[in-house]
């Protein structure tokens, strides 16, 4: 071998890496169901249910959507959830696939830095072989031993470059995955917010249906109560107005009496006068009898008219209790009422003929004679 000849052979050209398989394994992406997607359309379809008056009689059905929306929701946590298991076993792996990668390219710069030495010494034991006499021989050995260092080498390069090949797909798909992993967490925080927000939604519409359902009972107690009240107003309008006409034929058969006691008062007068003649007076107390008489049978029908004006009288006051009781139960009206009281006048002592009503008590009231 001629001295200018170069100590090292060229360095053999690198072939390119071999591509990097799929270390996500058998993902089909068909698989895959974007949860924002799908939590949208929950979401909507959730808000887009009708309000709880038009849903109120058909309680089975909003109950039946509501539990499907619940589980759907449940099967979106428990997919996600395996997907990011499912992501954190595969970066797991791709750690471990990383660290057996640096270990080999640790192993592999440890042994290209024993062949580095040994080409050190190489060239010191070249440099003292071409001192010796048998210098040809040690060349070829020499040659001999720089074609395995250099097939070594290349070897060693290659396994190198595939190696950091595969680190830095490694590398990338741990960054893509960890990435996904954050994203995936994220989409399931924001999921069980909206969970949250829809259980607390459920949770209202329930109590406000159990609400409006404990009114529903006082309402009707309060229009049965509005009802009886009306009853009873009615009933007291129809009472005034009956005490009213009854108040109106006690005025007219007080102008009656006193009519008939002017009456009385005249004829007294013309029986008392002593002027004329015994015959005029006899025929004028036949006369005086007779309108006695006509009088006597008017005041018994007066009497008679008296005692029914009584009567009514009496059932207009066992009315107004009635409607004083009545009144103190509601408690909307006053506990007072008129109190009537009726005047009669004394009767001349020389006409006695007329019949003497019996005395009426009145409940609440002066007794009459």
């Amino acid at each position: 071998m001629s001295e200018g000849a170069p100590l090292f052979p060229p360095p053999l050209t690198t072939p390119p890496p071999p591509v990097m398989e799929d270390p996500i394994g058998d993902f089909d992406p068909s698989d895959w169901k974007d949860p924002v997607n799908t939590s949208q359309q929950v979401i909507f379809n959730l808000l887009s249910e009708p309000t709880l008056e038009q849903t109120k009689p058909k309680t089975k059905p909003k109950e039946m959507k509501e539990n499907a929306a619940q589980t759907e929701l449940t099967d979106m946590e428990s997919h996600l959830r395996a997907e990011n298991q499912r992501s954190n076993e595969k970066i797991g792996d791709l750690d471990f696939n990383l660290y057996e990668a640096e270990s080999a390219q640790n192993i592999l710069s440890e042994e290209n830095q024993q062949l580095l030495k040994q080409i050190a010494k190489l060239k010191e034991d070249a440099l003292v072989m071409k001192q010796n006499a048998a210098y040809e021989e040690n060349e070829r050995y020499k040659e001999h031993l720089l074609g395995e260092t250099s097939q070594q080498g290349g070897q060693m390069s290659l396994d190198i470059g595939y190696t950091r090949t595969d680190t830095m797909n490694a590398l990338s798909e741990l960054k893509h995955l960890r990435t996904q992993t954050c994203i995936d967490q994220n989409k399931i925080a924001d999921l069980e917010i909206e969970v949250t927000m829809l259980r607390a939604k459920a949770e209202t519409r329930q109590k406000v249906a159990v609400e409006k359902a404990q009114l529903v009972p006082q309402l009707n107690e309060l229009r049965d109560v509005q009802s009886r009240y009306q009853q009873l107003k009615k009933t007291s309008d129809e009472v005034n107005q009956r005490n009213a006409v009854l108040e109106a034929s006690q005025r007219e058969l007080e102008q009656n009496k006193r009519s008939l006691e002017a009456q009385l008062d005249a004829a007294t007068k013309q029986l008392n006068s002593g002027t004329q003649s015994k015959e005029g007076i006899l025929e004028r107390y036949k006369k005086a009898t007779a309108q006695l008489t006509d009088l006597e049978t008017e005041g018994i029908k007066l009497s008679a008219k008296y005692t029914s004006a009584r009567n009514l009288e009496r059932k207009y006051w066992d009315e107004r209790n009635k409607f004083e009781q009545e009144k103190r139960e509601l408690e909307v009206f006053d506990a007072t009422g008129p109190e009537t009281q009726t005047a009669r006048r004394k009767r001349p002592a020389s006409l006695k003929v007329l019949r003497k009503p019996l005395p009426i008590r009145v409940p609440n009231g002066p007794s009459t004679e």
